[in-house]
């Protein structure tokens, strides 16, 4: 805790203490980004961390960037060779969607972790769709999904597509509050918590009914992972206001 007058130095103190002690340095502005004020309600350092680490989540690398950030080189070059005749294992994508709802049960103290667990297991066949929470289990309200819900959207497992009327920007002046779309955190996990192998040596003849969910999937996830970092970004559709319309045009915007 280190107090002072204004414009007397902290926040440059603590800034180069932090780069001269630690591999890596998040700073958090209260000011400029008051949604990161729900980290600090309770008084453990630990979960303090646990939920930093949450809202100040990465886009996802690809899979060849982390290959290539881990110095794999040979194995980028396995996989960009890899072909359906000579595939690479996926064994470590069902791991990791195994892994996301199996930790929940180790955070989950503001309500029931099996709600999140819930959710994640019932995004990956939601995508595309205009979202319910009778969908993931109707014998709840939605009062019970509510909250696990934002708490996946703030760690980047679940980003959420708002609908707009789309009218003019910013989009988010007539955001349609309460319709939106959920997003999974990449198109690979979403995949394989389906079910799909991608290397099934009928995977080029497949027929798949879902076509549309995954394209929406895609772009959503390009149009995140090409904005700006250091802001907040936000994703919005435009929906159609007439009764039963399901047209919908996906588009990016920074919030503010």
């Amino acid at each position: 805790m280190l107090r002072g007058a204004r414009q007397v130095g902290k926040t440059h103190s603590i800034r180069e203490f932090g780069r001269d002690h630690f591999a890596n340095l998040v700073e958090v502005n209260l000011e400029t980004n008051p949604e990161f004020l729900g980290c600090f309600s309770s008084p453990d350092a630990k979960t303090i961390c646990a939920q930093l680490e949450a809202v100040a989540n990465l886009q996802p690398l690809s899979f060849k960037e982390f290959l290539g950030a881990s110095g794999e080189f040979k194995l980028v070059q396995m996989v960009t060779a890899a072909t359906v005749e000579t595939p690479c294992a996926g064994s470590v994508q069902n791991r990791l969607a195994i892994g996301f709802v199996a930790d929940f049960s180790k955070y989950g103290r503001r309500y029931d972790h099996h709600k999140p667990q819930q959710m994640m297991n019932a995004v990956p066949r939601l995508v595309g769709k205009k979202f319910k929470y009778s969908h993931v289990d109707p014998e709840t309200t939605a009062r019970d999904f509510k909250l696990p819900l934002l708490d996946l959207e703030r760690a980047g497992l679940v980003p959420l597509i708002r609908a707009s009327g789309a009218n003019g920007i910013p989009l988010g002046a007539e955001d349609r509050e309460g319709v939106f779309k959920a997003q999974y955190l990449d198109i690979g996990l979403m995949m394989s918590a389906l079910g799909f192998d991608l290397f099934s040596q009928d995977i080029e003849k497949s027929l798949f009914i879902n076509e549309g969910s995954l394209a929406e999937q895609f772009v959503g996830q390009e149009l995140l992972a090409s904005l700006d970092p250091e802001r907040t970004p936000q994703l919005f559709y435009w929906m159609g206001e007439a009764r039963g319309s399901e047209a919908a045009v996906p588009a990016a915007i920074h919030a503010g």
